[in-house]
């Protein structure tokens, strides 16, 4: 019986039962042996007349028969060939099912050795054409799962007939030991692949503080990834992005409009219209990237797991790597640009917020009848206008965070700089800019320049000056030994 083969490679199940009997009732004896089903999958097509042979010896000779069976075999569309999925995680196992196949249920199985043995995952499930699977923790580079759509079973639901069909062969990545602790880092593409996001899969042994950098070829930083940071299986996603510019906070009510209240953390968003600006960081270019986790605590020195990974373009675009280079570097310029306008803004809030706040003091019954707080009441009023015209330039102060104030003045910069940046990176595929858009950057660069001037100019003069002219004035309960704001770098 272990002589027999099917198609010259598909051994006979020996821990099968098998039996001799007249199966066909023609008065010889038949041998009854069973095969392993996937097996013979792997090596035949598809196709209603596919030839199939049998092999094995008997007695001191050998005998061979070819049939002719149906072949119909289930598309398993993920995990994907040469895909790396982390031990421990969840992945989607996913099929398509042949017309005609009336599916009672359906199962799953696994293998780690590139099909010669199986474990059972999942069976009697609905066809819903996909399954989570929760990937074993043992690496291997011949992974391959089987989907097998049963059409009748007995009462066991062991013994079934049905149609099968296998993945490609694929890799498990199991956690690597770094520096003596149980750390560990592993990434998964994307499914389907081209997609735009990256799993990250790490372990930590305890709760130590725990960070994931993404760099970049020369060593400089992408993006942190966040997430949470729990003992054992973390999981976060990268989407293949920069991270995203600094967010506004503002701190005071629009000019006249004092019902604007701020949050339980003293800000409120700064709500411009949403539809047709970005305010994500741009995509990466194609080219090498290193993840980076770094352990660490103040008590000891901290233990580091890296792995590279290669970004290609999307080969469905037609744009050249000329085009998508140009591209690149631009979106990376308007998001510093974004990032620098957020950033003043920030500081104009605080500063913004201070000087408010000693206004109202400086009006306050105890000091109304103080000259001197008077007069400083007047110039911080004038520092307030001042600044909110530096202000304006960057964001229309205006705003009250209803959508619909965005139409009763004009954009300002950092919603012109976000609505150029969806233009032309979000909606623009992988195109090099137009002429137009690099002109409309040439015009916003230039504004954003004179707006800085003038910040700088807010910062290192004006503030300077009301704060000499606060610390000579004597107030009872004001204290001004301090400068409200100092430097003049976004």
């Amino acid at each position: 019986i272990a002589s027999l083969q099917l198609s010259g490679s598909v051994p006979v199940d020996v821990s099968a039962p098998s039996s001799i009997g007249d199966v066909d009732h023609d008065g010889r004896p038949d041998l009854t042996v069973k095969f392993n089903r996937i097996a013979l999958e792997l090596t035949v097509p598809d196709g209603d007349a596919v030839p199939v042979t049998v092999r094995g010896r008997i007695g001191n000779g050998c005998f061979e028969e070819t049939e002719q069976i149906r072949v119909i075999h289930v598309h398993v569309t993920a995990p994907t060939a040469g895909s790396v999925l982390p031990g421990g995680s969840a992945a989607e196992v996913r099929w398509d099912t042949p017309a005609g196949i009336q599916v009672q249920s359906v199962a799953v199985l696994s293998s780690a050795n590139d099909g010669a043995t199986w474990n059972l995952v999942a069976h009697q499930l609905p066809n819903t054409g996909s399954y989570l699977w929760t990937v074993p923790g043992t690496g291997t580079d011949q992974a391959r799962i089987a989907v097998v759509l049963v059409e009748s079973a007995d009462e066991s639901g062991y013994d079934v007939v049905g149609v099968v069909g296998v993945s490609g062969r694929f890799a498990i990545a199991s956690p690597l030991a770094v520096g003596g602790a149980s750390v560990g880092l592993s990434l998964s593409g994307s499914v389907p692949n081209p997609g735009r996001d990256l799993s990250v899969s790490f372990s930590l042994p305890d709760a130590k503080p725990a960070r994931l950098v993404v760099l970049d070829a020369q060593g400089d930083t992408v993006q942190v990834l966040e997430g949470q940071r729990k003992v054992g299986l973390n999981r976060v996603c990268w989407d293949l992005r920069y991270a995203a510019p600094a967010t506004p906070k503002l701190r005071t009510p629009p000019p006249g409009k004092a019902f604007v209240r701020v949050g339980a953390d003293g800000t409120r968003p700064l709500v411009t219209w949403d539809l047709d600006l970005s305010l994500r960081g741009p995509l990466v270019l194609p080219g090498t990237y290193t993840v980076r986790l770094v352990v660490a605590d103040s008590a000891t020195a901290s233990v580091t797991s890296t792995q590279s990974l290669t970004v290609l373009k999307d080969p469905n675009t037609t744009a050249t790597d000329a085009d998508v280079q140009a591209q690149g570097k631009l979106a990376r310029t308007i998001r510093a640009e974004q990032d620098s306008i957020a950033r003043m803004i920030n500081r104009l809030e605080w500063v913004r917020k201070q000087v408010r706040d000693l206004t109202a003091q400086l009006r306050d019954s105890a000091l109304a009848a103080d000259s001197g707080a008077k007069r400083m009441a007047a110039l911080a009023d004038s520092l307030e206008r001042r600044a909110i015209r530096v202000e304006g330039a960057l964001f229309d102060v205006n705003l009250t965070g209803a959508r619909e104030d965005a139409f009763r003045n004009p954009i300002q910069l950092y919603g012109r700089l976000a609505a150029l940046q969806s233009d032309m990176a979000e909606n623009g595929a992988d195109f090099a800019p137009t002429t137009q858009q690099l002109a409309v950057h040439d015009v916003l660069a230039g504004r954003l320049a004179e707006a800085t001037t003038r910040f700088a100019d807010l910062m290192t003069k004006v503030i300077p000056q009301f704060v000499d002219e606060l610390r000579r004035t004597p107030l009872r309960d004001v204290l001004s030994t301090g400068s409200i704001g100092e430097g003049a770098r976004p």
